[in-house]
This record gives structure tokens, sequence and C-alpha cells, in this order.
């Protein structure tokens, strides 16, 4: 798959399949940034978190509640309840949330990384990314 044909892709499993061809730990971890003296840590963040089997399982099974009906039969079920179990959602939900919220994307061989915060008071609680280098061993 070229460059152009995966940028222009939405499916998460050939997404993440050519990724993982290219860095095979492409998946953001959710971390927690600190940051002291001393310098910046990015600490592990030990919550659940949405793992990337849980994602292609959240887009198939998304896919499969969207087009399990067709038009025609929707509008002939109006004037019906729908009961909807939103308990999944909020676990989602909470798990991306959990790895989103600061995580680090990581090169293949370790030594670069990007470092993202959705929101940092550094950054007037807007949207923070860092690119950072791994430490050398003197």
């Amino acid at each position: 798959m070229t460059r152009n044909s995966i940028q222009k892709d939405y499916k998460p499993q050939i997404i993440m399949a050519e990724l993982a061809k290219i860095n095979p730990d492409f998946f953001p971890k959710g971390i927690r940034i600190r940051v002291d003296d001393e310098g910046v840590h990015l600490d592990d963040h030990n919550v659940p978190q949405l793992t990337k089997e849980e994602l292609r399982h959240l887009w198939n099974q998304s896919g499969n509640e969207l087009h399990q009906k067709n038009a025609k039969r929707r509008f002939a079920d109006l004037g019906k309840p729908i009961v909807v179990n939103v308990d999944p959602l909020i676990l989602y939900t909470n798990k991306l949330v959990a790895l989103l919220d600061q995580h680090v994307i990581s090169s293949a061989d370790k030594r670069s990384h990007l470092v993202v915060a959705l929101s940092d008071e550094r950054a007037d609680f807007e949207c923070l990314v860092s690119v950072a280098e791994s430490p050398t061993d003197a």
C-alpha cells in the first residue's frame, strides 16, 4: 500500500496493519506527564485504556449497528421505542479518554516520541504536542 492510499483509507484495521509494518508499537500509550527540576518524565498511566483490538472491535460493531437495518425498515419502526444499552459506549469513551488525554507515540527505534496533552495549562488549556528524544546513555 502506498503512502497516499493509506492517507485516504478510513478503515482502522487496514490503517493499523500498514502502520504496524512500519512500527509494531505505533499505537499511542496513555501516560502522565510530570515536570520537575530534573526534567520531563513520562510516567505510566495504569488505568484501563482503549487497545488496538478494542478499537477494531468498536469500528466493526459500530458498522454493524449502523447498517443492520435498511432505511425503509427503520421508518417502519417509527413510534416504537428503541432500547439502547449505553454502558459499552460509556466504557469505551472512558478508555479512549484515558488513552488520549496524555499520550505518547514512539518511533520504531524508541528514540523519538510525540508527546501529546489534549489540554495543558502551559498552552492555555489547548492541545500541546511536543517532540521528545530519549536520553542517550553516557
